[in-house]
């Protein structure tokens, strides 16, 4: 859940993220065009949050075994199982919305952080070309949805007219 809050990819993209798409050194998730949506390449840099998420993963040790030794999990997928079987969308879809009941959010679904980090983006004042790319949108029209949460960018706007008296 975290990993789609920072860094804005779909369910599916964080379900079936593999380690073959993440580059650590240059602190990246690269998905290739098969895996997106719109049929387009995708790279998205990690932020700090984003890449501790990722570190906690590839070093996720667990007790196994009737010997209860602590072993690492090796696996082609970033989030699995203990037994290193990758997780459903389908599983991932009823755990979180099992956990948002839980915490008093009943109608958020996984699809909002999306949302959240394109308009979290929109509010930081970054350029919505940029925001545009970052998600992955095919159409600039997709990402100027987002646009009208930032006041504070359009104040900043007219204020850049000169003044004269």
């Amino acid at each position: 859940m975290l990993l789609a809050k920072y860094t804005g990819l779909r369910r599916a993209n964080v379900v079936n993220l593999k380690w073959s798409q993440v580059d650590m050194k240059q602190r990246m998730v690269i998905l290739d065009a098969g895996v997106m949506k719109n049929s387009e390449h995708l790279g998205i840099p990690l932020n700090e949050q984003a890449y501790r998420i990722l570190e906690t993963q590839k070093n996720r040790k667990v007790r196994a075994g009737q010997s209860n030794k602590v072993v690492l999990i090796r696996s082609a997928f970033v989030f699995c199982h203990n037994n290193g079987t990758e997780y459903t969308a389908w599983g991932v879809t009823r755990a979180f919305k099992k956990a948002c009941r839980k915490a008093g959010y009943p109608d958020f679904r996984f699809h909002d952080l999306r949302h959240d980090f394109c308009s979290q983006l929109v509010q930081q004042g970054v350029d919505l070309y940029a925001v545009k790319e970052l998600a992955g949108h095919k159409d600039i029209s997709t990402t100027q949805r987002y646009a009208h949460l930032s006041p504070e960018r359009l104040r900043k706007a007219v204020e850049a007219l000169p003044s004269h008296a």
